[in-house]
C-alpha cells in the first residue's frame, strides 16, 4: 500500500511539472469581458459617426470636381478665352494640390489632425463666394487654387485614416460616394450653363461647403488624431510602439506627436519602388478620369454638334464612375484585382477608339457612360494594392503620396489636353487618352502580383 501511494504521489508531482512546463501564456489580446454593453455600443456608434463624417466630405470632393466639364464652353464664351487659356483652371487647382502638399507636413508637425481638416475647410466660403459673382478670368482661376489646397489637405488625412482600417470596404464606399457627387454636379451645371447667371451655380456648392465644414467641425473640434483612432478601432502610436517590428500585423507608426496624418517618411517614401509606381499610376488614372469628364462636353457639342444639353453626357460618365467602383466590385474578387484592371484598361482603350472613330452623338454617350463604369474601380483598387505592397511603417504616408499625386494628375492632363486643343483641335482628346491608358497598362504590369495570407499580403517577386 504504502509504494502505491508513494508511486501514485510520484505521477502527480511528474503531471504537474509537466504541466508547468506546457503551459500556454495567456494571449495578450483577448477581449475584456468586463466591458460594458453601453461602453461597445458608443465605440461603434462614434465609428459610424466619423464614417459618416467622412462620406460626406467625398460627395462634396465629387461636387467640387464633376460641374467643371458642363461649364468650360460657358467659361470660354463668357471670358472669350481659347482651350489653352480655360485649361488654367486645372492648373491653378494642381497648383493648390501642390501646395497643401507642402504645407501638411510643415503644419502637421505643430496643429493638431482637427484643427488642420477644420480650417481647410473654411477655405471654400472665400472661393465660392467670389467665383458666384463671376469675377474676372484671372481671380477665377485663383479660386481654384484656394478650392485646391482645401481639398487636397482633407483628402490626404481622410484617405490615409480609411487606409488603416482592417478592411478595405470603407475606403471603397467613399470613392463610391466621391463618384456620386461627381453624378449630381453635371446635372445642376447643365441647367446653370444655360442661364444668364451662371456663376450662381457657385452658391450650391457654397451651401454644401457649409455642410461639409459643420460635420467635420462637430465631430473633430478639440481632437487630436490618436484619439480619433482609438474611437474607430485603431491603435493609437503609443500601443504600436509596444508591438514588435517583426509582428506582420502590427499596425502602422504614427508619429509621437499626435497631429495629423502628414507624410512623416516624406524624405524615404520616394526612393521605395512600389510607391511611385503606385504613384504615377494614379498620377495618369485620376488625370484620365478628370480630362474625359471636364472635355467630353465640349467634345460632343464641337466634333457631334450637340446641344445645350450636352452637358448630361457628363452626368452619364460620372453616373458610370459611381457605378463601376460598387458594382463591378465582385468582378475584381472573381478575377483578382490585377487581372481585372488588365481588362478594364483593355476595355477602355477599345470604347475610347468608337469614340474616335464613330460618328454618332448616342454611341459617343455611352460609350463614355460605359468607360466610366470600367475607370470607377481603378483608383480604390490601387488603394488596396498599397495597402499589400507598401510596409505598414510607411501605409500612411504612402496613401498620401498617392492621393497627392492623383489630385495632380486630375489638374495637369487636363491642362494638357486643353494645350492639345488649342492646336489640335478638341478632337486630340481621344488619342492622348488612348496613349495615356496604353502607358498605364505598361504601368501595372510592373506591379508585382500580392498573394494574400492569414495575417499579412506579400508581394510575389
Amino acid at each position: 500500500m504504502a509504494r502505491s501511494l508513494s508511486k501514485r504521489s510520484a505521477e502527480e508531482v511528474l503531471k504537474k511539472d509537466i504541466e508547468e512546463v506546457v503551459t500556454v501564456p495567456e494571449i495578450p489580446f483577448q477581449i475584456d469581458d468586463k466591458s460594458e454593453p453601453s461602453q461597445v455600443f458608443r465605440k461603434t456608434r462614434k465609428y459610424w459617426v466619423v464614417i459618416a463624417a467622412f462620406y460626406y466630405f467625398f460627395f462634396v470632393l465629387g461636387l467640387n470636381g464633376g460641374g467643371t466639364g458642363p461649364l468650360l464652353p460657358r467659361y470660354q464664351e463668357f471670358y472669350e478665352v481659347d482651350y489653352l487659356t480655360v485649361s488654367m483652371v486645372f492648373v491653378s487647382n494642381a497648383c493648390g494640390s501642390l501646395t497643401a502638399a507642402g504645407i501638411t507636413h510643415f503644419f502637421g508637425k505643430r496643429l493638431q489632425f482637427s484643427t488642420i481638416v477644420i480650417a481647410a475647410s473654411l477655405l471654400p466660403f472665400a472661393g465660392y463666394s467670389i467665383m458666384a459673382s463671376a469675377p474676372p478670368f484671372g481671380v477665377m482661376c485663383m479660386c481654384f487654387f484656394i478650392n485646391g489646397i482645401n481639398f487636397s489637405l482633407i483628402n490626404v488625412q481622410v484617405n490615409g485614416i480609411l487606409a488603416l482600417l482592417p478592411t478595405k470596404t470603407p475606403l471603397g464606399l467613399g470613392h463610391s460616394l466621391f463618384g456620386a457627387g461627381a453624378l449630381v454636379a453635371p446635372l445642376i451645371a447643365t441647367q446653370f450653363a444655360q442661364l444668364p447667371r451662371w456663376s450662381f451655380y457657385y452658391l450650391i456648392l457654397l451651401g454644401a461647403a457649409l455642410g461639409n465644414f459643420s460635420s467635420l467641425a462637430t465631430v473633430f473640434w478639440g481632437r487630436g488624431l490618436d484619439e480619433i483612432l482609438q474611437e474607430m478601432g485603431i491603435p493609437s502610436a503609443a500601443s504600436e510602439e509596444s508591438t514588435s517590428d517583426n509582428d506582420t500585423m502590427s499596425p502602422v507608426k504614427e508619429s509621437p506627436n499626435d497631429s495629423t496624418l502628414a507624410p512623416d517618411n516624406h524624405g524615404i517614401i520616394p526612393r521605395q519602388f512600389y510607391t511611385p509606381l503606385l504613384a504615377l499610376f494614379t498620377f495618369i488614372c485620376v488625370g484620365v478620369e478628370v480630362s474625359i469628364g471636364g472635355w467630353i462636353v465640349t467634345f460632343i457639342i464641337n466634333e457631334r454638334g450637340g446641344g445645350p444639353s450636352s452637358g448630361y453626357v457628363s452626368t452619364g460618365y460620372y453616373a458610370g464612375l459611381s457605378f463601376g467602383r460598387a458594382a463591378l466590385i465582385w468582378v475584381n474578387n472573381a478575377l483578382g484585382e490585377r487581372n481585372a484592371v488588365f481588362l478594364y484598361i483593355s476595355l477602355v482603350i477599345a470604347l475610347e477608339l468608337t469614340i474616335w472613330f464613330v460618328h454618332s452623338l448616342i454611341a459617343n454617350a455611352v460609350a463614355a457612360a460605359v468607360i466610366g463604369s470600367l475607370l470607377g474601380p481603378l483608383f480604390p483598387i490601387v488603394m488596396s494594392q498599397a495597402r499589400q505592397l507598401v510596409p505598414r511603417s510607411s501605409l500612411t504616408a504612402s496613401i498620401g503620396w498617392i492621393a497627392a499625386m492623383g489630385q495632380i494628375g486630375s489638374a495637369m492632363l487636363p491642362f494638357a489636353t486643353g494645350a492639345l486643343a488649342n492646336r489640335y483641335g478638341i478632337l486630340a482628346l481621344q488619342p492622348l487618352i488612348v496613349a495615356m491608358m496604353t502607358l498605364l497598362g505598361l504601368l501595372w504590369f510592373l506591379v508585382p502580383p500580392v498573394h494574400k495570407t492569414t495575417n499579412s499580403a506579400r508581394a510575389v517577386v
